[in-house]
């Protein structure tokens, strides 16, 4: 082989050497940018609304479109799981209570590059699901009559305490009440001259929110009131207007559990003091994947 041939032999080595370099370079970025495309999508924020009727709708809103899911229902526990590949989370916390009709909490728990989705009822019942922008929404429940609990308690109270006088008027919010049961549950009574009324309940921080959407209240009933000589987990109970709903604040005390449902025209909040130990096993963590 002369110089000049060796030459050129290194040169068509040198050329293919730098392909493979650009090759292996553009493989490393087209993986990364599909890596993060399936990372792309993320959980945000899980609330809920109140429906007619104890229908409950959870949505869950992510930073894009929601991508396909599998889904899976069980009976005991009577749980509604969603499973989403390649969905991050980014909550706060893992466990949101509801506590609505038979809708108790949602979990979202992420492991192994999915997330999970839990939604864990008092027994099954119909639901139905749909994509709204960036939310998939979950209905929960089309009865009629609400399911609160297999613990729920009688309905006779031994302590009651009246919050507010009834006032009606062609008002939407009729009259508002607290009771103490022997537990030392606290509950919040509002009486409603229409049932049909949607309702925001919600947890921030210590305080209970229910937003009655699209309601009156006399002017009596708009008020605050100091309860926390009865022992319970509520301590100040605010009512007032934000735009046009009514919203009713309850301030807390200690740790608790709430529930709410809907009895007739009456919507019911109730607020149960947590044991040392319900509230160790509320603290502990939760690892891996509900199964």
């Amino acid at each position: 082989m002369s110089i000049r041939d060796n030459t050129k032999h290194r040169k068509l080595g040198a050329v293919a050497m730098a392909y493979q370099l650009r090759l292996k370079q553009s493989l490393v970025i087209l993986m990364a940018f599909f890596a993060s495309a399936i990372q792309a999508t993320e959980i945000t924020n899980v609330g809920f609304n109140v429906m007619p009727g104890d229908k409950v709708e959870i949505r869950v809103t992510m930073d894009s479109p929601p991508p396909e899911y599998r889904e899976f229902t069980t009976n005991n526990p009577a749980r509604i799981a969603m499973d989403f590949a390649g969905v991050s989370t980014n909550l706060k916390k893992k466990t949101h209570n509801i506590g609505v009709g038979i809708t108790r909490s949602v979990t979202a728990v992420e492991a192994g590059g999915r997330t999970r989705l839990v939604i864990n009822l008092v027994e099954m019942t119909p639901y139905s699901t749909r994509i709204d922008g960036n939310d998939l929404v979950v209905t929960i429940g089309n009865s009629a009559q609400a399911v609160v609990s297999e613990n729920r308690i009688a309905s006779n109270q031994p302590t009651t305490s009246s919050v507010a006088s009834g006032v009606s008027g062609g008002k939407d919010i009729t009259n508002i009440d607290f009771r103490r049961g022997k537990g030392g549950e606290g509950r919040v009574i509002i009486d409603l001259a229409n049932a049909n009324i949607g309702i925001d309940l919600r947890k921030e921080g210590h305080t209970i929110l229910a937003d009655f959407v699209d309601a009156n209240i006399a002017d009596e009933l708009i008020r605050k009131l100091d309860v926390v000589d009865f022992a319970t987990p509520a301590k100040l109970i605010s009512t007032s207007r934000v735009g046009n709903n009514v919203r009713l604040a309850i301030d807390t005390l200690n740790e608790f559990e709430y529930l709410a449902y809907q009895a007739d025209n009456s919507f019911i909040i109730e607020l149960k003091p947590l044991t040392k130990e319900e509230v160790a096993r509320k603290k502990g963590t939760i690892t891996g994947l509900y199964r």
